[in-house]
């Protein structure tokens, strides 16, 4: 596993029913990476990253590469990440894994670069409910770059913002799938 170092801040297993989640709490307490955890026979710990199981339901524009990812936040400051792709809880779909990649690509790229990876959604369900499901999407997003990727948690921050900047109407599912994205900001 790549990425996760004590340095993190708190660090603790929690167990319950479904298993073990091993948690890194940034520094100042506010921000956490929970990571699924199988202990094998020999004690060691495995992490796995959980992506849904169902496939996406609307079409998408395609993924950007590493290299255009970075010529857009050169340019604006922010990027939208197509090709990042959620269930209803917020986990990642499988479909989501060349996104993620580029986004990988570019941090690997640019090793002093910090991003806000902002969640948002639809307007489906209260105001509460899709600021927590679009923190839960960024979240994820984080958790992958970190833990899969090798990305120090310290250059990530993950932030949902419910359905407060939609980039269309919300009056369709096109439009409500559109809504619900993930964005690169530069810190």
């Amino acid at each position: 596993m790549l990425g996760l170092h004590p340095t993190l801040g708190d660090t603790r297993d929690l167990s319950d029913a479904t298993g073990q989640l091993l948690i890194y709490r940034d520094n100042v307490g506010y921000d956490e990476i929970i990571l699924p955890v199988t202990r094998q026979s020999d004690g060691s710990q495995i992490h796995r990253v959980q992506f849904a199981e169902s496939p996406p339901t609307v079409p998408r524009k395609a993924v950007l590469a590493a290299t255009e990812l970075a010529q857009r936040l050169d340019a604006n400051g922010r990027v939208q990440a197509y090709g990042v792709v959620f269930d209803t809880q917020g986990a990642l779909d499988p479909s989501s894994k060349d996104a993620v990649d580029e986004i990988g690509a570019l941090l690997n790229q640019r090793p002093h670069l910090k991003l806000h990876i902002v969640g948002h959604s639809d307007n489906v369900g209260s105001p509460a409910a899709n600021r927590e499901i679009s923190k839960r999407r960024a979240h994820a997003v984080c958790v992958v770059l970190v833990s899969e990727y090798g990305i120090s948690r310290e250059r990530l921050t993950a932030n949902g913002v419910g359905s407060l900047a939609p980039l269309t109407s919300n009056g369709s599912e096109v439009g409500r799938a559109r809504n619900r994205r993930i964005e690169l900001v530069v810190q």
